[in-house]
């Protein structure tokens, strides 16, 4: 060891040099740094150096093709491995070395030397759609994989034939398992996901910020290295047969060391290597990571339905039924299709934390179980050889934005149909689309009125919602909900009921008594899906309009310790401010 403590030990400074200018470090070199820490505190002062390029090699990798193929020099490695305390022996690195791909891997440690050792982590299911999928554990041992739960290193994916997974990790890693797919975790950290997929489909799309090398896809003996964000593959029988690079490149390294490269917008068969440009075969599950990939909090959508059917949210494909997926807080359009793309059911969703948004579809709500004659409409040329569902005509021209046909279908068989109350809440939607409130309203009240169950009670709630906000009438939106109330004295939107019943009273400037229903809904459901509504609006009526700072803030802060980050903890944040003289 060097006499000053802070400086190296004069006979080894060139040695270190030479390692610096990119020389290989000998025996001798490599057993002094595992005892002297003046050396490897002036080998830390490279680690800067050692970031830089680094960083460098990253941008290389995305800008000049083939830049992954060079060997990298090892010796920044290992100077950032002694910066860190780590001892190089004979080759082996313990703690944590530097790879030729920048990729920071464990290897075994020596007593008594500080090492920085990679968190493990999990990913989360946000979307499992159609037959369930299942979770192998590492002692064989399985499990059904339902939405929310956690998948780690050394569980194994194994997707139904008419099924997908989504599992997005916390680095904002997404990966899209396709039906009949086995995907195995083989290690997940904070640095790197190292993955291994036997048979099926593959879309993985990295987190923001993710660096080159951070993460591997292995199927059979060869390895997928994606260098952009987002890249789709397919294996059979444990061999890669397909890998397409959506954005950026993906380096292949295949069997015997050969290394093949995929070029951005292009797909590439492995066995002939030949490419093609990417086409359409890839939009839904793309159209599905953008629509996943919105920040914010999360709740749950759920779409069943007792016909075989495939789902669609905002005009993007989503899977198959039964469905159930995370999404972020607002309004969706959700449609629902039969065969044939026969749109089933089609319905604005308000996706509320704290609350599984839910929808189902029934056959009877399909109009596909009523005797023939009833539901269904000669061809346009009454030649009687077709029937075609005119409420499902109606919805399929509502999901493709066409309330011109819509309304056509609408205004032809509404006198025939003024007492159906799936055909009335299709006329419903098609005139709140197009703005004619008031005919809406209507049409809700009469698919109400002669409705059912859960179908009735939204019919009903919609009415004195767009009654309230749209035609500001709070007399006729109060008489709609005692009419509801009257029905449903315990239905199932009841929560929803009664903090549309707290914002009319509120509308009307009856701030005591909107706050008596909003802290009874909070006593009856302190924590249900309505909670947090309630919580900002009875805060900010406190604040903003009784002066009552002190009872508002619990209120307040009980929105931002729910859904923190998102539109509901602003609107929270603002009030607060109000309150503090901001």
């Amino acid at each position: 060891m060097s006499p000053h403590a802070h400086e190296p030990c004069p006979e080894h400074v060139d040695a270190l040099d030479r390692v610096i200018a990119g020389a290989e470090p000998d025996a001798a070199l490599e057993t002094h740094m595992a005892g002297c820490s003046a050396c490897r505190r002036y080998a830390g002062r490279l680690q800067g150096l050692e970031e830089f390029l680094r960083e460098a090699h990253a941008h290389f990798d995305e800008l000049e093709p083939g830049a992954l193929d060079e060997p990298r020099r090892a010796q920044p490695a290992k100077i950032a491995a002694w910066a860190a305390g780590v001892i190089i022996v004979a080759g082996m690195v313990a703690g944590i070395a530097l790879t030729r791909d920048g990729v920071l891997a464990p290897t075994p440690t020596i007593e008594h030397t500080p090492v920085a050792m990679a968190e493990p982590v999990e990913g989360r299911v946000i979307l499992a759609s159609g037959l369930p999928a299942v979770l192998r554990q590492p002692d064989g041992s399985s499990q059904t994989l339902e939405l929310g739960a956690k998948v780690g290193a050394g569980q194994e994916i194994v997707v139904s034939e008419l099924g997908s997974i989504i599992v997005r990790f916390p680095s904002g890693l997404t990966l899209l398992a396709g039906s009949s797919s086995r995907l195995l975790i083989e290690e997940a950290s904070d640095e790197r996901q190292v993955l291994r997929l036997e048979d099926g489909s593959l879309v993985v799309r990295a987190g923001p910020g993710a660096r080159a090398g951070s993460l591997l896809v292995r199927v059979g003996d060869s390895t997928v290295e994606p260098r952009g964000r987002t890249v789709a593959m397919r294996a059979a029988l444990g061999s890669l047969t397909e890998v397409t690079a959506v954005s950026g490149r993906v380096r292949v390294v295949l069997p015997g060391g050969k290394v093949m490269r995929v070029a951005e917008g292009t797909r590439t068969n492995v066995a002939d290597g030949t490419s093609s440009r990417v086409g359409k075969e890839l939009t839904g599950s793309l159209a599905l990571l953008d629509l996943l990939d919105r920040d914010g909090f999360r709740s749950t959508l759920t779409v069943l339905s007792d016909l075989p059917s495939q789902v669609s949210v905002d005009g993007r494909s989503i899977g198959s039924i039964p469905l159930t997926v995370l999404l972020t807080e607002g309004r969706y359009s959700v449609s629902v299709f039969g065969q044939g793309s026969n749109v089933l059911h089609q319905e604005d969703v308000e996706v509320v934390y704290g609350r599984e948004s839910l929808v189902v579809v029934e056959a009877a709500m399909a109009g596909l179980d009523e005797e023939p004659g009833e539901d269904v409409e000669e061809d346009i040329a009454g030649s009687g050889k077709a029937k075609v569902d005119i409420v499902a005509r109606i919805r399929e021209a509502l999901a493709a934005g066409d309330t011109d046909e819509a309304l056509a279908l609408v205004e032809k068989h509404i006198g025939a149909r003024k007492g159906d109350p799936a055909f009335m809440s299709a006329a419903a939607d098609t005139y709140r689309k197009l703005g004619r409130y008031g005919d809406s309203v209507d049409a809700y009240l009469v698919a109400a009125v002669e409705g059912k169950g859960k179908a009735a009670e939204k019919a009903y709630l919609a009415a004195a919602r767009i009654t309230l906000e749209k035609l500001r009438d709070p007399g006729r939106a109060q008489l709609i909900l005692s009419a509801y109330w009257k029905g449903y004295p315990d239905g199932f939107y009841e929560q929803e009921a009664s903090f549309l019943e707290a914002r009319l009273l509120f509308k009307q400037k009856k701030h005591a008594q909107a706050r008596q229903k909003l802290e009874a809904l909070l006593a009856s459901s302190p924590k249900g899906y309505m909670a947090t509504k309630a919580h900002l609006l009875l805060g900010s009526i406190l604040a903003a309009y009784m002066g009552d700072c002190a009872a508002a803030m619990p209120h307040l802060k009980a929105v931002q310790k729910a859904a923190p980050g998102g539109k509901f903890a602003d609107e929270a944040a603002r009030f607060m401010g109000l309150c503090n003289g901001q």
